[in-house]
């Protein structure tokens, strides 16, 4: 089927929903989702229609036989709305927030449907209970008594009927037309009228509407009178928690609506209405205090709703207008001492806002007053006030503080080696408030302190012959582990070397000669040092003395093993250790012998000796671990 037989047009104001079910209807085709899909729009459901970004409007309106633009501007598409983060969808042209529509239950009019049997657009809108035609109260499941199930728009029996009473022939039995439903008074109908032409017919405004709208358009006047009655629902306490898509369909949802409604139309004077509806309730808001606890959820409106700016800028302005007419607050709850301080305070809501700065370190700041801190009373959660100035200074010293795995990058230290000098007290970590939530983080002045210590022991003159400290142990065949004990001796003043100046790691700065060198490792054979949980290839590499692109088969042997098993860049500690007390390197060995690298395993077979591992090195030979047991039997 190309096109449905009996050509329809949509009203005026029929929702698109509603036009399809009509032609659906007249067409003889009750399975909606089944008509859609011959037009060339598969779906389950006919509610998705409204607000899909890819049904074809051109198949549709050809298939249906109206024109395509008559389709288009009764899609519920998303739209921008600049100034606000909230989701809007198109409306007859005009944006609404999206969670205003109703695209599940087919909302109806009895008294409206006897006029004519269409689905008008504004019965989709969920701040609307009434019909702004007829004032009557709209329904959404069958009215029958032997029925009750919900109205929806699968099935196409016509507007008026309910599609599951049906008869033998499958003829709709219940006409929704004749259980009519309570109506809105007249007083009350002219003011509902008039705000739900704001959107159904926005170029048709009343006369009676301030003159502060007249700039306004139709959708942003409604969206205020919504947002308004949506605090005036959540003005008490136990409803703080719900959320705009649920009130709509709550009861004492209208009664709210009309309050909002009142106070629109009598703006700005109205907006005083509704900062005492939201005082008179104040007491049942637990936990706030000063204007969070007098105008709840309107306190602070401009961040939580996503109102647009215009809105925002409005009621601000008669909410302050209302206050210097009436007084701030009540007696007992005012701050106004607070914000008259000697020095400037901030709220928690401002401080909480600063970079780097979360809930809990304030807290914890309160806790320990490790700022100045001003309290406004002596309840439990009264709120608090933050010096300024000593916050700014105490976060400053926080930003500049760096992490300690960033320390081996700078001074050229293994890690092993950082370790052990803050275990010593040689290197100091940051504590206290500064350092609060953070795990293991430094001054930059602590390195200043570190090389300044460095330079005030060093001899004066440079040291002839004298090698850069790492080198050193190195040549010596010194163990890589004896760098922290031989560092702790440099800091102490035991150990003679020179110190250079300039951009260079501090590490490589420092000069020994290898006899001076020789004679301070009879002093610290016995010191222990510790050896971090993971260990970088580089910190391997010196605490074991082999190569650096040989630890991969170090690891693949299973020698060393890989603490870090998502990406495998760090290695367990503890394997080190095992590896440092069982084996010896083949670099190590070659150095302390005398030995060429590659004639090592021949000259140790002359010992009969005999390598306790095989890997594959770097350069896809084979490579050697050796028992340090073996070994030290010729060492001496």
């Amino acid at each position: 089927m190309s096109a449905f037989p009996v050509v329809t047009f949509p009203a005026s104001d029929e929702s698109l929903q509603g036009f399809i079910a009509r032609a659906c209807d007249e067409n003889g085709h009750p399975a909606v989702p089944h008509a859609l899909g011959l037009a060339g729009f598969k779906t389950f459901g006919a509610r998705f229609l409204s607000n899909s970004e890819a049904a074809d409007t051109q198949k549709l309106s050809a298939f249906f036989g109206c024109r395509e633009d008559e389709l288009r501007h009764r899609f519920h598409l998303p739209v921008g709305v600049e100034g606000s983060s909230s989701s809007f969808v198109g409306y007859f042209g005009q944006p609404i927030r999206k969670n205003m529509r109703e695209p599940v239950l087919r909302r109806v009019s009895p008294a409206s449907l006897q006029i004519s049997p269409y689905h008008r657009g504004s019965w989709m809108l969920r701040p609307l209970h009434y019909c702004p035609e007829s004032g009557e109260k709209l329904v959404s499941s069958c009215p029958n008594p032997n029925c009750g199930r919900s109205l929806g728009w699968n099935t196409a029996y016509g507007i008026p009927f309910c599609e599951y009473c049906l008869d033998e022939d499958c003829g709709p039995t219940t006409d929704l037309r004749n259980f009519p439903q309570p109506m809105l008074e007249d007083q009350d109908f002219k003011i509902y009228a008039s705000v739900a032409r704001f959107l159904t017919d926005p170029s048709n405004r009343d006369k009676t509407v301030p003159d502060c709208f007249s700039t306004w358009k139709g959708w942003e006047i409604f969206d205020l009178v919504a947002m308004l009655a949506i605090f005036l629902f959540k003005r008490f306490g136990d409803r703080t928690g719900l959320r705009g898509g649920q009130i709509f369909q709550l009861e004492g949802w209208h009664e709210n609506f009309m309050l909002a409604a009142r106070a629109v139309m009598d703006w700005p004077h109205g907006m005083g209405a509704v900062v005492q509806l939201m005082r008179e309730t104040a007491d049942s808001r637990a936990g706030y205090y000063g204007l969070r606890k007098e105008l709840g959820p309107l306190a602070d409106f401009g961040v939580h709703y996503g109102a647009t700016p215009r809105i925002v800028a409005e009621v601000s302005t008669a909410t302050n207008n209302f206050y210097v007419s009436n007084g701030r607050t009540r007696p007992g709850t005012s701050y106004e001492a607070l914000e008259n301080a000697r020095y400037r305070l901030l709220s928690y809501r401002e401080a909480v806002r600063k970079p780097g700065v979360n809930p809990a370190y304030l807290t914890s700041i309160v806790k320990h007053r490790d700022i100045e801190v001003v309290q406004a009373d002596a309840a439990k959660h009264a709120p608090v006030f933050f010096n300024e100035s000593e916050l700014n200074q105490l976060l400053k010293e926080r930003s500049q503080l760096r992490p300690l795995d960033r320390l081996p990058v700078i001074t050229g230290l293994p890690m092993f080696v950082v370790h052990g000098l803050v275990q010593s007290g040689h290197f100091c970590l940051a504590a206290g408030a500064v350092a609060r939530f953070r795990s293991a983080v430094f001054h930059p002045s602590e390195i200043e302190r570190l090389e300044a210590r460095l330079l005030a022991n060093a001899i004066e003159q440079d040291v002839d012959n004298a090698k850069p400290l790492l080198i050193a142990i190195r040549d010596t065949c010194s163990r890589g582990r004896n760098l922290l004990p031989l560092l702790r001796l440099c800091l102490d003043g035991d150990l003679q070397y020179s110190f250079h100046g300039g951009s260079e790691p501090l590490l490589s700065r420092i000069m020994v000669r290898e006899e001076i060198l020789l004679a301070s490792i009879r002093k610290i054979s016995n010191h222990s040092v510790p050896v971090p949980d993971k260990m970088s290839r580089r910190d391997v590499s010196i605490y074991l003395d082999v190569d650096n692109d040989d630890i991969i088969g170090l690891v693949q042997a299973g020698l060393l093993k890989v603490a870090d098993l998502r990406y495998g860049r760090m290695v367990e500690g503890k394997s080190v250790i095992d590896f440092a007390e069982k084996y010896m390197s083949t670099h190590f060995i070659a150095r302390r012998f005398k030995f060429a690298t590659r004639s090592v395993q021949k000259n140790l077979a002359l010992l009969n000796i005999k390598p306790a591992a095989v890997f594959q090195s770097a350069n896809r030979t084979e490579g050697y671990a050796w028992h340090r047991r073996d070994i030290d039997l010729y060492l001496g």
